[in-house]
């Protein structure tokens, strides 16, 4: 893999937990349409869900649509994410 790649991914998962919930989101989208592999970069996706699961009360519907899509498009299973954007979808 390329190493800047790697080197991007890295700092996208220490910074995570700044992002805005807009940022999280899109992030996470821009990665779901790169297809990144969320088994491959367990820790990265971890460290977003975590971040979304702090943010999620200030997701507007775009975000909530992007995460949740993302989530889907990577087949991540975060328990306590999906349940989470049930309950702000509902």
């Amino acid at each position: 893999a390329n190493p800047h790649w790697k080197l991007l991914l890295s700092l996208v998962e220490k910074a995570a937990g700044s992002f805005s919930p807009q940022g999280v989101a899109n992030t996470m989208w821009a990665l779901a349409t790169m297809r990144v592999d969320a088994a491959q970069d367990k820790v990265l996706f971890e460290a977003l869900a975590l971040a979304a699961l702090q943010k999620m009360a200030s997701f507007n519907p775009q975000a909530l649509a992007n995460t949740a899509w993302a989530m889907a498009t990577l087949e991540l299973r975060v328990d306590p994410l999906l349940q989470q954007l049930q309950r702000c979808c509902l």
